[in-house]
């Protein structure tokens, strides 16, 4: 044994650069490997804590991965338009407990604006089914005011009773601005770790009034 492990070693010296390189090659897939899975949990990890305690989201037809990743992550292209008329049929629905209408397709300075009424305050919930609190004020009674996001606090050191504008789309340059609609900044989330962070939350008749038409146009609405 041992003069076979001395002519291994021979072997490996007498092919020092074919030998390094075959060691390092192995080393850098192995840290590849790692990393993918460790990418790979991240994700999956982020994308089940986002969202708990839902059993449903319903919008207008549209990819079902489309619809997720537009509404929870806000991640993508708007999808179509889901009628008023539509939301009132799910909520008559008796297997249905709740439902949180959720319009989206403006922004503010990169941040999406999510258009929606206090119920979403009260059913929303992440992770192991943590619900959604504030770290200042309170949420929005009037349409134009706002909650923000922590990120959204924070990147712009927004403070409580300023006031902002947004923007129509969801592109950061070349927007075309709401000007004659300010919003009062009136509560402040605490960190999530989701989306929820990145988000300006205005009441659902502030979105309306945004676009002068009634709330018959909406994006998806989760229900549960």
């Amino acid at each position: 044994t041992l003069s076979l492990f001395k002519l291994i070693v021979k072997s490996i010296m007498s092919r020092k650069l074919v030998s390094i390189c075959l060691i390092a090659s192995l080393g850098i897939s192995t840290m590849l490997l790692i990393g993918i899975q460790k990418v790979s949990y991240s994700a999956k990890h982020s994308f089940s804590h986002s969202l708990s305690g839902t059993d449903l989201i319903v919008g207008s037809r549209a990819g079902d991965i489309q619809l997720l990743l537009y509404t929870i992550f806000r991640i993508g292209q708007p999808v179509a338009n889901m009628s008023w008329t539509s939301v009132k049929e799910l909520k008559a629905i008796p297997t249905i407990k709740w439902v949180v209408p959720m319009s989206l397709g403006d922004s503010h300075r990169g941040y999406p604006v999510l258009g929606t009424t206090d119920a979403y305050f009260d059913y929303y919930q992440y992770g192991r089914k943590r619900h959604l609190h504030l770290d200042q004020g309170r949420i929005f009674s009037q349409p134009f005011e706002a909650v923000l996001g922590s990120d959204v606090a924070g990147s712009f050191h927004y403070n409580l009773a300023d006031s902002i504008h947004l923007s129509h789309g969801i592109a950061k340059e070349n927007l075309s601005i709401h000007d004659a609609n300010p919003f009062k900044i009136v509560g402040i989330l605490k960190p999530t770790g989701t989306p929820v962070d990145q988000t300006v939350h205005i009441p659902l008749e502030g979105m309306t009034a945004l676009h002068s038409t009634n709330p018959a146009n909406l994006t998806p609405t989760s229900v549960t």
